[in-house]
C-alpha cells in the first residue's frame, strides 16, 4: 500500500504534462510567438523591445471568450503589424503584415520571400490542427502588404 502512494505523484505529474499543448514558435522575422504561449510572455518580450502590447476591449469575438491584442514593429526598413488572439490567455491566433513606405511592391514582397516567408513556413510546419495562410495584398497603389495567419482550429470552433 505504501509503495502505492509512491506511485500517485508521479503518474498525477505525467498526466498534468500530457494535457498541455506544446508551444510553437512562430517566426515572422524578428518577432517569434509562441502558439499556445502565455499572452504575458508575449508581454515580457516585446517591453524588452519598447514595443508596447495593447489590449482591444471593443472585439466583438470577447463575448465568445477571445481577445485580442496588437502591436507594431519596425526593423530593417520594413513595418509590421500583429493581432494576436487569445483563449484563456493562451496564444491561439496570429495575423501580421508586413509593409514598407520605402519599397515598391515588387522589392518588398521580393524582400519577404527571402528573408522571411522561408522561416515562417519552417515554423508554421510544426502546427498540428491549424490553418496558415501567406498571401500578396494591395490596398491602393501606394499600400502594398504580405498577410501572414495562423489561426488554430480550437480558435476557428470558437470565432463561429
Amino acid at each position: 500500500m505504501r509503495g502505492n502512494f509512491l506511485y500517485l505523484p508521479i503518474i498525477l505529474l505525467w498526466t498534468s504534462s500530457c494535457s498541455q499543448e506544446k508551444l510553437v514558435p512562430i517566426s515572422i522575422n524578428p518577432i517569434r510567438i509562441d502558439i499556445n504561449g502565455h499572452i504575458e510572455v508575449l508581454r515580457e518580450k516585446l517591453e524588452k523591445r519598447s514595443t508596447l502590447l495593447v489590449y482591444e476591449n471593443s472585439y466583438e469575438g470577447e463575448s465568445k471568450g477571445i481577445k485580442l491584442f496588437y502591436f507594431d514593429d519596425q526593423n530593417d526598413g520594413l513595418h509590421y503589424h500583429f493581432a494576436v488572439y487569445t483563449i484563456d490567455d493562451r496564444i491561439k491566433g496570429i495575423e501580421a503584415g508586413v509593409s514598407s513606405s520605402d519599397l515598391t511592391s515588387v522589392k518588398l514582397y521580393r524582400k519577404v520571400e527571402k528573408e522571411i516567408l522561408p522561416d515562417f513556413k519552417k515554423t508554421a510546419k510544426q502546427l498540428d490542427n491549424a490553418n496558415v495562410k501567406t498571401e500578396k495584398s494591395t490596398l491602393s497603389e501606394s499600400e502594398h502588404y504580405y498577410i501572414f495567419e495562423v489561426k488554430t482550429q480550437e480558435f476557428n470552433e470558437k470565432i463561429q
